[in-house]
């Protein structure tokens, strides 16, 4: 290689440094050209460095100055800048091009009108749904933000198109109650609605209350019909004349409950006397469920039966998930006689009920009646040291234990005076991880 092509090589590696890969340099590191002598060799034996640019064509190198291995790096660096950019225009076409998605829940649909994706949330969609509904009715079901933008349409909107959607909701109305989200634009029309409109549908759901009232989404549409039919005997009649001879079959269904306790609620109770049996033989088996215990302590202070059919089970109760509010309920609201029972069914049981996840809550209302006599008790009783550690190391006595010691503190006296005897069981309970707070509220006391 002579000396006017070493310059010409030179002169193009360090152009392409300058100006596109600019790079820290040691200063200590001395320039030679040994290295690119040999890399220069190499260009002549590897086909891979050489330099194939059809003579004519148009190239930023000089068709006399060999490729070197650095200047194809960057050829190959631009080429993936240029292809990336190029690739991602392409997701862009792409994406306007697309086809609606098989999906009815997705929150971006294809609208032929506007020709491109659009989110419902947006401002300029409500607004577009605003000037014409009708093109969006068919996703009142399986659409979220259609749904909530027709009920805001429906709330807000004129007459016209109020109309238009009640009209499109009255075509589907037993799979807009059913779904997921057309069921509360359903519920908006027996909200903001006009009273024929309200009627139109109470009629149009004539004969399949009882399918209704046993689904998840439109058992709430069977509530607000309730709601509805409320103060107008001959409604009411209507409505119950359907739903009550199904009563026993509502009561054991999860869903079903729910439109008998809103009945209950809603309704004059000698409406439903004709349940009321029913309710009674199967007493235990309603306090078990979410919506059957609410229904009994509803009817626990107005039916004379049910209160004496729960008080035996009281005891069981205690360590139901669903019969604890029954019991607190008692507590809270029963005559004096029927607390003290309870009191006392919690005295006899205090450890297994003060570490339950159920029965710690019956132990914490009774707390908020007790008599002072009962603290008293009660105190004299922690004063078993295994009794009172067992308690208070527990994940759920460790609260029974803190508003134990909120009480009056003249009459946990014997409790106190017992700890400051014993001064390694609150060493111990200083140990636990569930008495940290517990510990510094019987320090204040100590």
């Amino acid at each position: 290689m002579d000396k006017d092509e070493e310059k010409i090589l030179l002169g193009s590696i360090l152009s392409v440094e300058d100006n596109e890969m600019p790079v820290k340099r040691d200063k200590k590191k001395i320039l030679s050209l040994a290295p690119q002598q040999q890399n220069h060799d190499l260009d002549k034996s590897n086909d891979k460095y050489t330099d194939k640019t059809p003579q004519g064509s148009e190239s930023h190198q000089s068709t006399n100055v060999p490729s070197h291995p650095n200047l194809k790096y960057e050829e190959q660096r631009q080429n993936q800048k240029h292809n990336s950019y190029n690739f991602s225009h392409l997701l862009e076409i792409r994406e306007n091009e697309r086809l609606p998605h098989s999906k009815k829940h997705l929150t971006q649909q294809y609208t032929q009108t506007l020709g491109q994706f659009q989110s419902y949330n947006s401002d300029k969609a409500i607004k577009h749904i605003s000037e014409d509904p009708s093109q969006y009715l068919d996703q009142i079901c399986g659409n979220q933000n259609a749904s909530r933008n027709l009920q805001r349409i429906f709330e807000q909107g004129g007459y016209e198109e109020r109309y238009l959607i009640f009209e499109t909701v009255l075509k589907n109305l037993k799979q807009c109650s059913k779904d997921q989200f057309g069921n509360y634009t359903v519920q908006k029309i027996f909200t903001c609605g006009e009273y024929e409109w309200k009627k139109e549908i109470f009629q149009r759901l004539r004969g399949q209350y009882i399918e209704l009232s046993k689904n998840i989404y439109s058992s709430r549409v069977i509530q607000r019909v309730i709601e509805f039919v409320k103060n107008n005997d001959n409604l009411e009649d209507l409505l119950l004349s359907e739903l009550l001879p199904y009563g026993n079959k509502l009561l054991q269904d999860q869903n079903g409950s729910f439109v008998i306790l809103k009945c209950f609620e809603t309704l004059k109770i000698e409406k439903m006397k004709n349940l009321i049996p029913y309710i009674e033989e199967n007493i235990y088996q309603l306090s078990q469920q979410t919506y059957g215990c609410r229904i009994i302590q509803l009817l626990l202070f107005q039916q004379n039966r049910i209160l004496e059919n729960i008080i035996p089970m009281a005891e069981k109760l205690c360590f139901s998930e669903f019969g604890n509010y029954i019991i607190q309920h008692l507590l809270k609201k029963g005559q004096p006689k029927y607390q003290q029972y309870i009191c006392n069914i919690i005295k006899a049981n205090f450890e297994n009920l003060a570490i339950n996840k159920y029965g710690s809550n019956i132990v914490e209302a009774m707390f908020s009646i007790i008599s002072n006599e009962d603290i008293k008790q009660i105190s004299y009783l922690l004063c078993n040291n295994q009794l009172f550690v067992n308690v208070s190391k527990n994940q759920y006595g460790n609260y029974v234990m803190k508003k134990f010691f909120m009480l009056d503190p003249k009459f946990i006296q014997p409790l106190i005076i017992n700890l400051r005897k014993n001064p390694e069981i609150l060493q111990n309970i200083r140990q636990s991880e569930f008495c940290h707070q517990l510990y510094q509220v019987i320090e204040k006391m100590m």
